[in-house]
């Protein structure tokens, strides 16, 4: 538990991470994933060896202020995107009087696939928090975006792009997606943030394992 944020948030993380780990057990898990060049993090990413699903975290504590531009930037860098909310976000401040504040409404107006998990999970006979029933492709340049200038550098030494020592990160971006199928990027991608240090640690043992 991390002790420089609220209760609540750990509390939302923590249920969210167990659930990840039994929908996706091979997935590798990063906390606060810089998406954009950083100018936005993702609470978790869970990483599979041909996916990414991104998960957004609105605790009690949280607003929606930011969530309408997260979603704007995390959709087009992953293969599904989830928004856990308490369900103080989920119609209740609505109804308390607090217009602008439904997790619901948001979701609805971005019009993309993003899929809602409400806080505490309701009961239910099977289970509520699921992935996304429809995957989307991500854009190849917003995935690439995604890893830093040596990560960049070490996908084309893995895919036999021989580039100048020199040459800065954008280059080797246009060259990647010159060289490379939509596909091909994606796991390229993929195994470069699985192979990250700041994976969940409790991931990191079984990988190596």
């Amino acid at each position: 538990m991390n002790p420089f944020v609220s209760k609540e948030e750990n509390q939302i993380r923590t249920a969210t991470v167990d659930r990840i780990r039994t929908l996706l057990p091979d997935a590798r898990i990063i906390h606060e994933l810089n998406v954009d060049e950083g100018h936005c993090r993702a609470d978790i990413a869970a990483v599979t060896e041909l996916q990414i699903f991104l998960f957004e975290l609105k605790s009690s504590k949280d607003t929606l202020g930011r969530l309408a531009n997260q979603i704007r930037t995390f959709h087009p860098v992953c293969h599904g995107l989830v928004v856990v909310a308490d369900e103080k976000w989920c119609g209740r401040a609505t109804a308390a009087g607090y217009p602008n504040c439904d997790a619901r409404k948001v979701l609805e107006a971005s019009g993309t696939t993003t899929q809602l998990w409400q806080y505490p999970e309701p009961q239910a006979a099977f289970p509520v928090w699921r992935l996304p029933v429809r995957i989307h492709y991500p854009w190849p340049w917003k995935m690439l975006r995604l890893l830093s200038a040596e990560e960049i550098k070490a996908v084309c030494a893995e895919r036999g792009i021989r580039v100048p020592s020199r040459t800065n990160r954008s280059v080797l971006i246009d060259t990647i997606l010159h060289r490379l199928t939509g596909t091909e990027i994606e796991q390229a991608v993929c195994a470069q943030l699985r192979s990250r240090q700041e994976s969940d640690p409790a991931l990191i043992g079984e990988v190596a394992a």
